[in-house]
């Protein structure tokens, strides 16, 4: 519950952000200074998109990982495994897997020196950050702005991302996180809906109520990637109508929204879409 408490507020924090930036035009200065405290939010250089809420312990670890040191990073993704905490392993994964963690020199591999490639923990941060690489090769445009190279920079990292999924996923079969990865991997390559089904019901089967889980398959849903509005808002108000009292994933009707108006939308109706 605490993880999905800072992932509400991450929630809230985006869409605020996302207002902010259609009321102010996204301009520093006085102008966007006062109008960002008009609505309520705090000025843009005060704001700290980068997470959700305070996580010391991650923080700490991730800090730490960045000066080269691997063993914070190695003991918090040994406790989530312990506690069987998947959200938080999977948010911790997230953390430590950049794409910088995929070069040949990070702490990544000074972890993997010492322990052994066959460690479960060490597997999951390691498929993550295969996959983050791949998609940092990318870039974040659209593919009409996306060159040759990066494209094929993108599919051959890509293509070796299944195997390192496979294996964090048979060094832990009870940990959905290599799975949610490999929706990842199936928006990219383009699986099609029966490897996409066949993943899902993996990751269903060990923890169906999984935000990350659910925030990825949603994309695979959406009309830019495998989809369409109408398929992802079914999959959105199914999930949510299923959800438990208090998951994040009654948000995944608004995500789902805002993924198919972010570029149409009107001021108003990001105070009260519908």
């Amino acid at each position: 519950m605490e993880v999905a408490r800072i992932v509400v507020i991450g929630l809230a924090v985006a869409v605020a952000v996302i207002f902010y930036r259609r009321t102010t035009g996204d301009v520093p200065g006085r102008t966007s200074s006062r109008a960002a405290r008009k609505a309520g939010f705090l000025p843009q250089s005060r704001q700290n998109t980068g997470r959700a809420a305070p996580d010391s312990a991650l923080e700490s670890a991730a800090a730490a990982a960045a000066r080269g040191s691997w063993e914070p990073a190695a003991r918090l993704m040994a406790e989530t495994r312990e506690r069987g905490d998947w959200a938080r392993r999977s948010s911790c994964a997230t953390t430590f897997g950049t794409h910088r963690a995929a070069r040949p020199d990070s702490w990544l591999h000074r972890w993997e020196a010492a322990v052994g490639p066959d460690d479960a923990d060490l597997a999951v941060v390691r498929a993550k950050a295969m996959v983050n690489l791949a998609w940092h090769q990318r870039g974040g445009g659209w593919a009409k702005h996306t060159s040759r190279e990066q494209f094929a920079g993108f599919h051959a990292t890509l293509a070796r991302a299944p195997q390192e999924n496979a294996r964090a996923a048979e060094l832990n079969p009870d940990d959905p996180t290599p799975h949610m990865n490999e929706i990842w991997v199936a928006l990219g390559l383009g699986y099609p809906e029966a490897d996409m089904r066949r993943i899902w019901k993996e990751i269903t089967t060990r923890d169906p109520h999984h935000y990350g889980a659910h925030y990825a398959a949603l994309q695979y849903w959406c009309a830019k990637w495998r989809g369409s509005e109408e398929r992802a808002m079914s999959f959105a108000q199914r999930a949510a109508a299923d959800a438990p009292i208090g998951s994040l994933l009654t948000a995944l009707p608004l995500i789902a929204w805002y993924e198919h108006r972010d570029t149409d939308a009107s001021t108003a109706d990001f105070r009260s879409p519908t």
